[in-house]
């Protein structure tokens, strides 16, 4: 019995390999199609009309988080209040990330607009980066722009 589960869980591996293998692109790893992990913070420019959002996750020790996840939630403003909005995750269309060993992760090519920064695993533990007032952050990349919000400190060990 363990001779099949082993064989199960390695073809399923296998399989799970080759479907997201990395591609080398110049000194960075794409692993999906809006994925890239820098091994370093020199990325290249976005596609036209599209942004790069890129930083680094620390743990509170200053410590990388490598190979966390990262997502963008698209905030959505209520037309008559603008001041008045909600972040919206997809788990379709969202786009994500995946930090490297450094804690680098790149969106590469998003949609310019506003969003809201996920770390974690959003079906385990995860935290919406909070600006210094401790109200969720909203990052507005732009069209052709790099934006590098620099280093976020997260906790995800806290509740």
């Amino acid at each position: 019995m363990k001779n099949v589960v082993f064989c199960v869980f390695l073809v399923c591996s296998l399989v799970l390999i080759g479907c997201t293998r990395p591609q080398q692109v110049g000194d960075v790893t794409s692993v999906a199609p809006t994925t890239i992990n820098p091994v370093g913070p020199n990325i290249a420019q976005p596609e036209a009309g599209k942004a790069i959002l890129k930083g680094r996750v620390l743990n509170l020790q200053n410590q990388p988080w490598a190979n966390t996840g990262a997502r963008l939630a698209e905030v959505v403003r209520n037309a008559e209040d603008p001041n008045n909005a909600a972040f919206v995750l997809s788990e379709s269309s969202s786009p994500d990330a995946l930090t490297n060993a450094d804690g680098y992760f790149v969106f590469n090519n998003i949609v310019p607009g506003e969003y809201v920064l996920i770390i974690g695993d959003v079906y385990g533990k995860y935290k919406a980066i909070l600006g210094d007032d401790l109200v969720t952050r909203v990052f507005t990349p732009t069209a052709d722009q790099i934006l590098d919000v620099g280093d976020i400190k997260v906790d995800l060990e806290a509740p």
